[in-house]
């Protein structure tokens, strides 16, 4: 095992970068940030590797790929800080811009560090493909996300002022009510306090509640790959009967 644990050393970093976000503070402290923020989300890559790997062989495992960059692109927003007071890293499959598609991440922020699985940057039309699917197979998606609730991971993200139209009496006494009015979601622990990622047992942790998810995210990548037609359908008719992990 590589991961050792983050430190106080490492909340005092992003700390002091958020009440000092200037260049000259950000070079002076460079190497604060590789010992106490890079390195050890490196080793907790090396970590999970295993475990993400045998979810999908295609995720991309390359450390330095996997986490998030100190620097923020200020370009669209009117924070214009330079650098980042939280770090994280994602797990997955390569794509155009590398933001499409559902991913695993294990994140440390200021009031807090979680991990999880989501797909909150899915498209309108990715998000009513799951709506289909919900309605078409309630079963098969229930199986699939049981799990997780079931599991003390929480569903979080934006949910519609009015509810979507569509939603069927089975998809309703299969739970599924709250999964049908997403615009979009994530799948995370509650957060916790920044020292349970101070210990290396954390690893153990994360790899059992990405297994929790393993079968959910293969349903999601099964829907990415549906075309919404202009009436609504989905082709073909949905033929995903289960996942197992």
């Amino acid at each position: 095992m590589q991961f050792k644990g983050f430190s106080p050393k490492t909340i005092e970093y992003l700390r002091n970068v958020r009440a000092n976000n200037s260049k000259v503070w950000y070079e002076a402290h460079r190497e604060d940030y590789k010992q106490f923020v890079r390195q050890p989300f490196m080793d907790l890559v090396e970590d999970l590797t295993p475990t993400v790997r045998e979810i999908d062989p295609d995720f991309i495992t390359e450390p330095v790929k996997c986490l998030s960059r100190i620097y923020r692109d200020a370009r669209f927003t009117k924070d214009k800080s330079l650098y980042r007071d939280s770090a994280w890293i994602v797990f997955r499959r390569p794509t155009e811009n590398n933001l499409e598609g559902p991913a695993f991440f294990a994140e440390i922020m200021r009031d807090g560090c979680r991990y999880g699985m989501g797909a909150y940057d899915s498209s309108p039309k990715t998000m009513m493909a799951l709506r289909k699917f919900i309605v078409d197979s309630p079963e098969t998606f229930a199986e699939a996300a049981d799990p997780i609730t079931n599991s003390g991971l929480l569903v979080m993200g934006d949910r519609y002022k009015r509810f979507p139209a569509g939603f069927t009496e089975l998809a309703e006494s299969k739970g599924l009510r709250p999964w049908y009015e997403m615009k979009n979601f994530f799948i995370s622990s509650p957060i916790l306090p920044h020292e349970a990622f101070f210990s290396a047992d954390i690893v153990d942790e994360i790899s059992e509640k990405f297994k929790v998810c393993a079968s959910f995210y293969k349903l999601l990548c099964e829907i990415e790959k549906y075309v919404i037609m202009d009436d609504g359908s989905l082709p073909p008719k949905n033929t995903v009967q289960d996942f197992e992990w």
